[in-house]
């Protein structure tokens, strides 16, 4: 029986109109019971719903429909809308200064008034104006306040538009009815100074937020928007967005890289701080790939395209970065639960407060410190209190090439305890260099190496790269192999002018290998060098050795981690004597050799079952599927392209060293989750109770609870500084 395979759909959306968590929640319960829907998580803090469909078969416009129902607005963002995006988010900030201007001119005479009032027992300005006044404040700086209130309920939900709606009209309805009585000592100061001061507390929490959304838009504005194409041997130039693969463009000094592409003339300085986080330059030159957006520091070079629009690297990394942004670490379904039930209760203590404060004294004693609940209350620093963390935190990786696919992974990297390495290209610097040819008699040297080198012409893995640039070196011309067909932890095979040939791993026929071979081999692998066997129609034609050696940098990142008691393990393919080679000068004890990628997940699969949390570090095709199955899978930014996407995390550089900063940047951020949300279920425990006994009148509250939700997002934008310190 055949077995289908259904292919998910993602999307991200701008939300607007959102006041606090309760929105986000209430979005994502909407969108979750359209059919077809498989996940939605909406994030607060950046104003972002990232959705996956099932399949084709719900469109993002009903989506779109769906959320605009429920009162808020949702439009769906693209790579292109990235820089749009922000300029809206930008200009919508001006747009509410300007009106929260006119709010505070407007509540500036009755904020005087009431000062006047405490010292003095009477009212400075005539009744007639502070109503003037207040009106404008109450009913259109406010009708943001009743709009979404008024959506909340129609959905038969609450959000913090029902509390400042609710407590602002108590008190300029109350200072009408009694202003119609005839009383002078009116409340309109309290109605118009509530909603003013949570403007402004929203107002610096959006600025606020846009500090902490500069990761991906400062990704977008590195992009080159114009190329300097070569047609018929002509330069013209033409958008970016008109780019194709295969076409010729011409890179001048001081200039970005339009697109991916890799050098066919001409040697530059390439910088790529945007991907690796490093500010020395690269040298580049022809046959060596470039990537859109870094800048060339030297000389022009000619590139061809190859890969344009949302397939490029940059593309592929604001994407990552977006999803992260939006995603949600585990310890936010506490802030959820929390949330979820946060205003009902809140509507419950007020009611409460009201009823106690009227039986104990009267109506006029009762009101305000009920209003003051309502006002103090609010789910917003509680809501902020994860995803600022986490999208500042996974800007902070990004600026230093280090790529967080998702909050959850952050998290969890905080509570590894072993670490898996992979041998070639993790803690050896990958670049292996053939140190002896060893033909059988009857075959020459020359022979060995180009069959050997036509083979792995089109691999990836540094072994198969050594073979091919020692052919390369020694000047030799050699065909290409057809149908080849690398097996993953053996080697590859194919086919060669009409042979069936193999370069690998010696396979377990006695034919294949004499005795001198036999010696042969194990005095290679005794010295810790690599052999690479070949055969012809299952003949042996002689086995090459090759060696690497040991990153730099491998030295002090495992002596870190050991120093931190994590239990360090190396994994490889290759046999045992390699692998001590380069284990034994680490002090790595714990050594598993000859294993296949299967074996490798088994083996992290095993460890897991004894209760360990695993990060899986490599860079290779063999290591993908050990990076599925541990806790946290690390690829290196040397690898390929499988090791990426099986990855969680994605370091843009061949530096182990990177790990520990992402261990750095784990631990950082976790503590700055748990202080926000410390400080925010603090505040309300506290503001709650002192609100409730009359200590605390509307004005200070409203100040109190937009001063919460800046205070969390100002707590969060302190990891840069922070990690200036740890991560230097």
């Amino acid at each position: 029986m055949e077995s289908t395979h259904i292919q998910q759909k993602e999307f991200e959306l701008d939300i607007s109109g959102m006041s606090c968590a309760a929105c986000a929640l209430r979005i994502e319960k909407t969108v979750s019971k359209l059919d077809g829907v498989s996940s939605i998580h909406v994030n607060l803090a950046s104003e972002k719903a990232h959705v996956i469909l099932l399949d084709d078969s719900l469109q993002e416009e009903v989506v779109v429909a769906a959320i605009g129902k429920i009162g808020y607005g949702a439009k769906v963002v693209t790579n292109q809308d990235i820089r749009a995006s922000r300029i809206e988010k930008e200009a919508a900030y001006r747009a509410d200064l300007r009106e929260f201007l006119l709010s505070a001119i407007l509540t500036l005479p009755l904020l005087i008034q009431m000062f006047f009032m405490i010292k003095m027992h009477s009212s400075t300005l005539p009744t007639w104006v502070s109503f003037v006044l207040a009106t404008p404040v109450q009913f259109y700086v406010g009708r943001r306040f009743y709009k979404g209130a008024f959506y909340s309920l129609i959905n038969h939900s609450t959000n913090m538009d029902v509390l400042v709606a609710l407590s602002s009209t108590v008190a300029y309805g109350y200072s009408l009815i009694l202003w119609l009585q005839g009383h002078t000592e009116l409340y309109f100061d309290s109605s118009a100074t509530v909603i003013t001061v949570i403007f402004l507390g929203k107002l610096l929490e959006k600025k606020a937020k846009l500090a902490s959304s500069d990761a991906v838009s400062t990704l977008a504005n590195l992009e080159a928007t114009t190329a300097h194409t070569i047609i018929a041997g002509k330069e013209k130039d033409i958008p970016v967005t008109d780019l194709h693969v295969g076409d010729f463009v011409r890179i001048y000094r001081g200039e970005p890289v339009p697109s991916d592409g890799v050098v066919l003339s001409g040697s530059t300085m390439m910088n790529e701080q945007l991907l690796t986080g490093e500010s020395l330059p690269v040298l580049k030159g022809p046959g060596d790939v470039v990537v859109g957006a870094t800048i060339n520091q030297g000389n022009s070079i000619l590139v061809r395209i190859t890969r344009v629009g949302s397939d490029t690297l940059l593309a592929q990394i604001m994407q990552m970065v977006e999803s992260a942004q939006g995603s949600k670490a585990p310890v936010q379904r506490l802030a959820d639960a929390i949330s979820g039930i946060f205003v009902p209760v809140v509507l419950l203590l007020s009611a409460a407060t009201f009823l106690f404060w009227m039986i104990m004294r009267n109506f006029d004693a009762a009101w305000l410190p009920a209003v003051s609940v309502l006002v103090i209350a609010c789910p917003c620093a509680l809501g902020l209190a994860t995803p600022t963390a986490i999208m500042v935190g996974t800007e902070i990786g990004a600026k230093r090439g280090i790529l967080v696919k998702g909050g959850e992974y952050l998290e969890r990297l905080m509570q590894i305890d072993t670490v898996v390495f992979d041998k070639t290209g993790t803690l050896t610097a990958g670049e292996m260099v053939v140190s002896d040819i060893m033909p059988i008699h009857g075959v020459t040297p020359a022979a060995l190496i180009k069959t050997a080198a036509a083979m792995e012409a089109e691999q990836e893995h540094p072994i198969a790269t050594a073979i091919y640039q020692c052919a390369v070196a020694q000047g030799y011309q050699f065909e290409s192999a057809d149908h080849t067909e690398v097996i993953p932890g053996v080697g590859v095979q194919g086919i060669l002018r009409g042979k069936k040939i193999f370069v690998g791993k010696p396979k377990p026929h006695s034919k294949q290998l004499d005795s001198l071979l036999e010696k042969q081999i194990a005095a290679f692998e005794s010295q810790g060098k690599t052999t690479v066997f070949v055969t012809s129609e299952e003949l042996p034609m002689g086995v090459l050795a090759l060696t690497d050696t040991i990153k730099p940098d491998a030295f002090k990142t495992v002596q870190r981690l050991r120093d931190a008691a994590f239990h360090v393990i190396l994994v490889t393919g290759d046999n045992l004597c390699a692998a001590q080679a380069i284990a034994n000068p680490l002090h790595i004890e714990d050594i598993h050799a000859g294993r296949s990628p299967a074996q490798k997940a088994i083996i992290i699969q095993e460890l897991k079952t004894a209760g360990k949390t695993v990060a899986m570090i490599g860079d290779g095709v063999n290591d993908a599927p050990a990076l599925v199955a541990a806790d946290v899978g690390i690829a290196l930014g040397t690898a390929t392209d499988v090791a990426l996407e099986a990855a969680d995390i994605v370091i843009m550089s061949s530096d182990t060293h990177r790990f520990l900063h992402a261990l750095e940047l784990s631990e950082l951020t976790m503590r700055k989750i748990r202080q926000n949300l410390f400080w925010a279920l603090l505040y309300n425990v506290i503001g709650i109770p002192l609100a409730a006994i009359g200590f605390l009148n509307p004005m200070i509250c409203g100040a109190a609870m937009a001063l919460s939700s800046v205070t969390v997002v100002i707590n969060s934008l302190q990891l840069r500084k922070e990690s200036i310190k740890l991560m230097a």
